[in-house]
C-alpha cells in the first residue's frame, strides 16, 4: 500500500436558506483528507457537473445549477491544485464598515476567484487579509476552504470585518450558521441537528476514510428530494466521486487530470464521458444504467 499520506475531503454542500433549505459540509484530515458536498436546491432547476481550462487559470471542476439553462452558477468545486471551495447559505447579517481599508470582493466572486487562481488554503487566508468580503443581497453566504496540505477553514463576511473560523486540525464541519458566533460550544452542544449528525457520522469514521464512508457521512445530512447532488472530493488524486439526489447505490466518478466521468459503483454496464466547459445535465446522467 502506499504510505504516502492521503487527503480525502468530504463536502456536504446544502444551500440557499432563503428558501427555506439548508447546506453542510466538512473536511477531514486522516488516511485520507474528504471532502464531500451534498448541494441540496429546488427540483425545479437544473444541474450539471463541469469541467473548466484556461491557459492562464488553474483547471478547476464545478458543481453548477441552472434555472434558465444553458446559463449556470458554480456552487462548489475542486481546482488542479488540490483546492476546494463552495458556498453555502447563512441568515442575513448586516456589514458594517465594507470598505474600512481594503478592497470589497463579494463571496460570490471570491468562490471562483479562489477556484481560479489560488492553490492553497493558506494563500486564501492571506489574501483576505487584504480584502472585505461582502454579499449580494438577498443571498448571504459564508464558504469552507480545504486544501490537500492539511489546512482548512470557514470565512464569512462579518459585521465590521472577515470572520474566520478554524473548528481543529483534523476536522471542519460547515452548515447555514455563524461558525464564530459558537466557537466555545463542543459539536454535541450545537442545536443544528445536520452538524451533530455528521460530527457523529464523521467521528465513527475518520480512523479509516474512505469514498464510501465518505457518502456515509453525507447520507447523515440528506434533505430528502432537495439533494440534487452529493459529492466527495480525494484532494490529492484529484478525483470526485457523487450520486444524484440521494442514489448512493449509483456513484460516478471523475477525474480533473484526464477529464473521464465514468460509472464507478452499481451500474449495469460500463459508461463513460470526457467532461468539459459545457458539462453534463444531471438528468442525462439519470438515464445510465
Amino acid at each position: 500500500m502506499n504510505q504516502r499520506k492521503w487527503i480525502l475531503l468530504g463536502v456536504f454542500s446544502f444551500c440557499w436558506v432563503i428558501h427555506g433549505l439548508a447546506c453542510s459540509s466538512f473536511a477531514a484530515y486522516s488516511n485520507l483528507t474528504m471532502v464531500g458536498s451534498n448541494f441540496d436546491y429546488h427540483p425545479g432547476f437544473q444541474y450539471r457537473v463541469a469541467i473548466f481550462r484556461h491557459p492562464l487559470e488553474y483547471d478547476y471542476f464545478a458543481v453548477q445549477f441552472s434555472a434558465t439553462p444553458p446559463y449556470a452558477y458554480t456552487t462548489l468545486g475542486m481546482n488542479d491544485q488540490g483546492l476546494f471551495a463552495n458556498l453555502q447559505d447563512v441568515p442575513q447579517m448586516v456589514e458594517r464598515d465594507i470598505k474600512n481599508g481594503k478592497l470589497r470582493l463579494s463571496i460570490q466572486e471570491y468562490l471562483e476567484w479562489q477556484l481560479r487562481y489560488m492553490k492553497s488554503a493558506q494563500e486564501s487566508l492571506d489574501y483576505l487579509n487584504a480584502i472585505r468580503l461582502s454579499n449580494i443581497p438577498p443571498y448571504y453566504h459564508h464558504t469552507m476552504v480545504a486544501d490537500r496540505h492539511g489546512t482548512s477553514f470557514v470565512v464569512a463576511p462579518g459585521e465590521t470585518d472577515n470572520e474566520i473560523y478554524r473548528y481543529s486540525d483534523t476536522y471542519t464541519i460547515q452548515t447555514n450558521f455563524y461558525l464564530t458566533k459558537h466557537v466555545s460550544d463542543s459539536p454535541e452542544a450545537v442545536s443544528c441537528g445536520r452538524f451533530r449528525e455528521i460530527h457523529r457520522r464523521l467521528i465513527d469514521s475518520i480512523d479509516d476514510l474512505d469514498v464510501f464512508k465518505g457518502f456515509y457521512i453525507l447520507e447523515g445530512a440528506f434533505q430528502g428530494i432537495h439533494t440534487q447532488i452529493s459529492t466527495v472530493f480525494l484532494l490529492d488524486d484529484l478525483e470526485i466521486y457523487f450520486a444524484i439526489q440521494t442514489d448512493t447505490q449509483r456513484i460516478f466518478r471523475v477525474s480533473l487530470k484526464t477529464g473521464l466521468l465514468d460509472t464507478f459503483s452499481g451500474f449495469s454496464e460500463y459508461r463513460s464521458l470526457i467532461l468539459d466547459d459545457e458539462g453534463v445535465w444531471l438528468t442525462d446522467l439519470q438515464k445510465w444504467e
